[in-house]
């Protein structure tokens, strides 16, 4: 079986976890992304976590969430010097990553239910600047901002997590130190998935 092929089995596979990772990395040799039909930049290497005590993952087709778009670094910049010292969220995703297609309607909910935060998106293909800006190297990463500083990040699928993260620091910014300390749910593998990169 080539690489190309077990890279897609596994993606494939990743579709039945609850609670997954892909780690990407750029490098010479392409991976085959099966969404496109076409080579991509990235290289997908699975890493699949299940949490059973993760709440299920609501469709949203079309939802009006206040997730806003970021196709340049240019736009990101703007957008969190307009965020008046408010929590900025970002999530860092693909269209072919499984993981992210499936926490993205819990992103569009928590949007709607956190009016004080500003949620973002940032296609790792179509802003590649962006991404190596902040050393994005797993999907989906979410990163936390305030005032133009990273506050704090994390990489996977887990609802549980996010929403721990986005309570933490979200207000006056007071409870950065408490999102240090969010540790996973019982029974629950939240940890990064390691990018295994050749050296």
């Amino acid at each position: 079986m080539t690489h190309a092929a077990l890279t897609w089995c596994l993606a494939v596979l990743s579709l039945f976890s609850r609670d997954d990772a892909f780690v990407v990395r750029r490098s010479l040799s392409s991976a085959y992304n099966p969404a496109a039909g076409r080579r991509s930049k990235h290289e997908v290497i699975f890493d699949s976590r299940w949490n059973r005590d993760s709440p299920p993952v609501v469709n949203l087709r079309g939802g009006g969430g206040q997730v806003q778009q970021v196709a340049t670094q240019e736009e990101l910049e703007q957008v969190i010097s307009n965020s008046n010292g408010a929590l900025v969220v970002i999530d860092f995703t693909a269209t072919w990553c499984g993981p992210c297609q499936k926490i993205s309607p819990v992103f569009e909910l928590l949007s709607q239910e956190l009016t004080d935060v500003v949620f973002l998106k940032v296609d790792v293909d179509e802003n590649e600047e962006t991404a190596q800006k902040y050393d994005v190297v797993q999907m989906p990463t979410f990163l936390f901002m305030r005032k133009g500083e990273v506050v704090d990040q994390f990489s996977g699928a887990s609802v549980a997590m996010l929403r721990e993260k986005i309570e933490a620091l979200r207000g006056d910014g007071s409870n950065a130190e408490a999102a240090e300390h969010c540790e996973p749910e019982e029974g629950g593998d939240t940890e990064a998935a390691e990018d295994v990169t050749d050296s």
